[in-house]
C-alpha cells in the first residue's frame, strides 16, 4: 500500500477543529511558558524520548493505542502510520519530518528519531539523552514518567527527586542551546485502571517544574512546556467517555487492541483511553494538536 494511503492524519479542516477543542486549550497555553515570544525556530532534526506514549514497534508496527492490521499480505503486521501517535502528528504533520520508526515518504532519509520503549523510566530517558549528540538547531521532545509513577521501585520522595532530575537535564539542554518540548504525564487517575495514582502523578509533574527541577522561571525561549494532564481534564469536562476501548487488553500484547477489536463500539472517537494508561487515537490527535500549538506559541 502506498505510504500516503496508510496515513490517517486529518485534513486541515479536521486539524483545525481538533485544535480548537476544547476551548480551554488557550488558557493552558498561556500557563505553559509561552508568554515570551522570541525569534522563530524551525528544527533541522527532531529527537523524541519517552515510553509507551510514544513507542512504535519497528518490527510489527504496533503502538500502545488502537492498531490497524495490515491486510495487504506483506510488510509489518500493523500500519504504523494509521491511528497516528501524538508525536507522529507533531513530527509528520506539523514539521513535515520523516520519522525513522515509521517512514511515510516525506524525506529520502529520516530527520526525526524515536527513542521510546515500553517500560522505559526517567532513568532510561536520561541515559538515552546523555548518549545522544545534539546541535543548536535540534528539537528534543520528552514525555516520560508513567512507569516511575505506577512502579514500586520509587517511594514518593524518590519519585519527586527523579522528576526534578529530568527537569534539570532539560534545563541543561536548553542552556546548551537546544530547544526542548517537555510534556508532563497525562492524568492517568482518570483511567479506570489507575484511579489510585493521582497523588503520585501530581507529585511527579510538580517535580518537573519545581525550583530543584526545570525551575519556575523558564521563559520559553528554548523550553516549551506542555500540560497533557490539562488535556485529560478538558476532555472529562467536555463529557468525553472516560472508559477504555479495549478494557481486556494487556501491555504484553499491544497489537491485540486493533480496529477489529473495537468494531462493535459506536462513537469510538469519544473515548479518552485505549486501555490502561494508554491514550485513544483521538486523544493522541488532540495531544498532537496541542503540542503543535505549544511549539508555535513559543517559537513562531
Amino acid at each position: 500500500m502506498p505510504a500516503s494511503s496508510t496515513r490517517l492524519i486529518p485534513t486541515l479542516a479536521r486539524w483545525l477543529r481538533r485544535a480548537a477543542l476544547p476551548v480551554a486549550a488557550a488558557a493552558t497555553l498561556a500557563a505553559c511558558g509561552g508568554g515570551d515570544r522570541v525569534e522563530p525556530f524551525k528544527p533541522n532534526r527532531i529527537f523524541i524520548f519517552g515510553d509507551e506514549y510514544s513507542a512504535i514497534d519497528t518490527t510489527t508496527g504496533a503502538k500502545y493505542s488502537v492498531n490497524v492490521p495490515n491486510t495487504s499480505g506483506s510488510g509489518a503486521a500493523y500500519y504504523c502510520a494509521q491511528n497516528a501517535l501524538w508525536v507522529q502528528y507533531l513530527v509528520n504533520e506539523h514539521y513535515g519530518k520523516e520519522l525513522d520508526a515509521c517512514p511515510i515518504g516525506l524525506a529520502s532519509t529520516p530527520n526525526a528519531f524515536l527513542q521510546a520503549q515500553p517500560d522505559w523510566t526517567t532513568d532510561n530517558v536520561i541515559s538515552a539523552i546523555n548518549a545522544t549528540s545534539f546541535a543548536s538547531d535540534d528539537l528534543v521532545v520528552v514525555l516520560v514518567g508513567v512507569n516511575d509513577i505506577t512502579g514500586s521501585a520509587l517511594n514518593d520522595a524518590q519519585l519527586e527527586a527523579k522528576a526534578q532530575e529530568l527537569g534539570r537535564r532539560v534545563r541543561a539542554l536548553a542552556d546548551s542551546g537546544v530547544h526542548v518540548l517537555l510534556v508532563n504525564v497525562p492524568k492517568i487517575e482518570e483511567s479506570p485502571d489507575f484511579s489510585s495514582y493521582g497523588t503520585r502523578r501530581a507529585l511527579y509533574n510538580n517535580g518537573l517544574r519545581s525550583l530543584n527541577g526545570l525551575g519556575s522561571n523558564v521563559d520559553g525561549r528554548r523550553v516549551a512546556f506542555l500540560q497533557s494532564d490539562a488535556l485529560i481534564t478538558d476532555l472529562k469536562d467536555s463529557n468525553y467517555n472516560m472508559g477504555e476501548l479495549c478494557p481486556s487488553n494487556t501491555d504484553s500484547t499491544p497489537g491485540a487492541c486493533d480496529s477489529n477489536a473495537i468494531s462493535g463500539i459506536s462513537s469510538t472517537s469519544s473515548y479518552v483511553w485505549s486501555w490502561g494508561a494508554w491514550l485513544s487515537p483521538n486523544t493522541h490527535s488532540l495531544l498532537g494538536s496541542r503540542a503543535a500549538n505549544q511549539v508555535d506559541n513559543n517559537w513562531e
